[in-house]
């Protein structure tokens, strides 16, 4: 378990995620990308994990062993009567190994320390209060959390991630990317909307390795990643929220407020959205 944070602090990952999503909710904005490395134990280099090996403080002997360990694997392949020539492994580490989470935080420490650097940290990431330095990654792991101030940061934070994954070998599986925005109960407007969208698809364009460039719809880009646009879950979201009000009981202040209707004459000019015009069901009409 890796958490990415100063270096004294002892707390686990998932509480600082908590606070974090805890503190959203009552005073500000909060954007979390989860991250997952695909066959991160499989596509680690040796050659790195030498070097990240060389950078740790420990004994001569015990460094040398585990190079050792690490080194001159071969492995051969026999189907029927056919059997293949050597292959030698020059990179992964062994998944039942006790060694390997280890070897495996090593070689991930870079990435971790360059996104808590203070310049990073400071203008992208979730400032959680005074005392406590800003939160911008947390890692368990192969499961990486980017934590950010705004939706805006979140594709500069993966970004970085990714390219400092390539760099080592690794890549993200965007199959299994997650995005978490606070708050969606907001009416968004079009301006909003748009701004969503494109800090999204700068993410997913970068997943899906293609730049502005080629002539690709977002539609397409979606579909091949599997992955349903953050307007989706936000009506999905606004729905839910809104039925659950509609089974308060009458008394409850949010079922009141939903059904209120202001009296007296408005202000000239055109009236701004209301809330519960924005939502849609599931077929596409208002609700």
């Amino acid at each position: 378990m890796v958490c990415a944070l100063h270096a004294s602090s002892h707390k686990c990952p998932h509480i600082y995620l908590n606070r974090c999503l805890q503190d959203a909710k009552l005073e500000k904005n909060c954007c979390v990308a989860f991250l997952d490395i695909s066959k991160a134990y499989d596509n680690i280099g040796h050659e790195h994990l030498k070097r990240s090996l060389y950078h740790v403080d420990m004994p001569n002997n015990l460094r040398d062993l585990i190079i050792n360990l690490m080194e001159d694997n071969i492995i051969k392949i026999e189907t029927g009567l056919n059997k293949s020539g050597d292959i030698h492994l020059n990179k992964g580490v062994a998944q039942d190994s006790p060694l390997s989470l280890v070897l495996f935080n090593l070689a991930i420490d870079n990435i971790l320390k360059e996104l808590t650097e203070p310049e990073i940290a400071q203008e992208y990431g979730y400032h959680l209060s005074p005392t406590v330095s800003p939160v911008s990654i947390l890692a368990f792991a192969d499961d990486l959390a980017l934590i950010s101030k705004d939706l805006e940061s979140v594709p500069i934070l993966t970004d970085l991630t990714i390219q400092n994954l390539l760099k080592i070998g690794l890549n993200i599986n965007p199959k299994n990317v997650v995005s978490l925005t606070l708050k969606m109960a907001w009416t968004i407007r079009a301006a909003d909307d748009k701004r969503l969208t494109v800090a999204e698809m700068r993410f997913m364009r970068q997943l899906a390795g293609c730049s502005l460039l080629e002539d690709r719809k977002n539609e397409d880009i979606l579909k091949e990643l599997k992955i349903d646009p953050l307007v989706h879950f936000v009506q999905q979201y606004r729905l839910q929220w809104k039925k659950h009000v509609e089974r308060m009981n009458h008394i409850k202040w949010p079922r009141q407020i939903l059904a209120y209707v202001p009296r007296g004459r408005r202000n000239l000019g055109r009236p701004r959205k209301r809330w519960h015009e924005t939502i849609t069901d599931p077929l596409g009409s208002n609700t």
